[in-house]
């Protein structure tokens, strides 16, 4: 396979009367972070996103679910490990609380047996530790709702952000002091020796291009090809496109007319092999209407996906009814999201660990004046997470901001156009 010519990066002297450019390619949760970090150090940020809104992945779902209700679409749970993700949360004022209940049973259900006061392990409820939760309920969970109500900081544990993941992106993009252009999908990005143009087309222009000092692709490894990008990816960069394959996931969201569960005493959490995992996304704050969140990944989500939408809801409802006893009389409607039907992702996450973690490694440095982030682009330890995407566009930044020497302007901030 012949190599592609590669344009070097070369560092550019900050100048008095003129601020650094770069144009992001992306307005998921990378590409926000990677905007709000360049903005705040005074660079002149353009974030080109192909969608309506911002986000990315970072999804809440509205109609037809009643209004006041999260239905979380993409990452809901955000564990112990996730700094990166509680300190931003803190800085921007964008709340959080415990993703798990500290009261009622959880219910297991495998092999057609149903199992009341099912104590899950972190493997079956990511972020769940059976044995810290038992101590949590008697000691830590009075000390966390005292730090999440007086000190506005995360205790240590999985949380989820009060008002749904895209609040936190809906934050980031009001605390950049960046240009974002939605219904913008970028085509072309050419590299010269001195600029990148990018070239783009929106609901109200059909072609245009634009010129910066650099550019970073934040969009999904899924999608990367779809940018033409001149000089050509490398060839480790290409094969990592072609070779990184996307896991199914999704979700079906059950409303009902109120929360019955809780009447036997359980919190309306259980572990399945048939629907996956069954969340109540409002256990702290009980409210009627009332919604259960069915989420599956891997085979069971396959076999999900494959039904047509009234069969998956009948065999949804039936499976709730062995779950949660009387759950049929209580359905209002059920809604389904699967990340394989979204084009502009055409999965839940990239599969990077067993073997594949050197496909990430390649997006970590600059292919020329072009740079990467996502949860593809991360530090491996932290690779198909909002932490490792966060991880990513610090990397980013901190390439940049050394390129151009630490630039850091004294200039008044731009204001993002409504």
């Amino acid at each position: 396979m012949q190599q592609s010519a590669i344009v070097r990066p070369t560092q550019i002297e900050p100048e008095a009367e003129r601020r650094p450019t770069v144009a992001i390619v992306g307005a998921g949760i990378s590409g926000l972070s990677a905007a709000y970090r360049l903005s705040q150090v005074g660079w002149d940020v353009t974030v080109f996103e192909r969608q309506g809104r911002i986000g990315g992945r970072a999804l809440t779902f509205g109609r037809p679910i009643s209004a006041g209700l999260i239905a979380q679409c993409g990452p809901a749970r955000f564990p112990g490990m996730c700094e990166r993700v509680f300190s931003l949360a803190r800085v921007l004022g964008v709340p959080m609380e415990p993703f798990y209940p500290t009261s009622g049973m959880v219910v297991g259900f495998f092999g057609g047996a149903r199992v009341a006061g099912y104590e899950p392990t972190e493997a079956e409820l990511w972020g769940f530790d059976a044995e810290a939760r038992r101590f949590h309920r008697r000691l830590l969970a009075p000390l966390e709702r005292l730090a999440l109500r007086t000190l506005n900081r995360p205790a240590r544990g999985t949380l989820r952000f009060s008002r749904g993941t895209s609040a936190f992106a809906e934050a980031l993009a009001d605390a950049a002091d960046a240009d974002i252009r939605l219904r913008s999908k970028v085509s072309r990005i050419h590299q010269c020796d001195d600029r990148v143009d990018v070239t783009f087309t929106s609901w109200k222009d059909p072609a245009h291009t634009e010129s910066f000092d650099y550019a970073i692709c934040a969009v999904p490894i899924s999608v990367l090809a779809e940018i033409e990008l001149s000089p050509a990816l490398s060839n480790a960069r290409r094969d990592a496109i072609d070779t990184t394959p996307f896991s199914a996931a999704g979700r079906v969201f059950v409303e009902m007319d109120k929360p019955f569960w809780r009447d036997a005493g359980l919190n309306g959490f259980a572990v399945t092999d048939t629907i996956g995992e069954i969340w109540d996304p409002h256990w702290a704050r009980p409210v009627s209407p009332a919604l259960l969140v069915c989420y599956s990944q891997g085979e069971i989500a396959t076999r999900l996906h494959g039904m047509d939408e009234q069969a998956r809801a009948g065999f949804v409802i039936d499976n709730l009814e062995r779950v949660f006893p009387g759950a049929s009389q209580h359905v209002i409607r059920t809604v389904s999201f699967f990340w394989r039907d979204q084009a502009w992702v055409r999965g839940g996450w990239p599969l990077l660990r067993d073997g594949l973690e050197s496909n990430a490694a390649a997006f970590r440095t600059a292919e020329g004046r072009l740079f990467f982030a996502g949860d593809y682009a991360s530090d491996a330890a932290l690779l198909n997470t909002v932490e490792g995407a966060l991880e990513s566009s610090d990397h980013v930044v901190a390439q940049l901001t050394h390129l151009h020497g630490g630039y850091l302007s004294g200039a008044g901030k731009r204001r993002r156009p409504a």
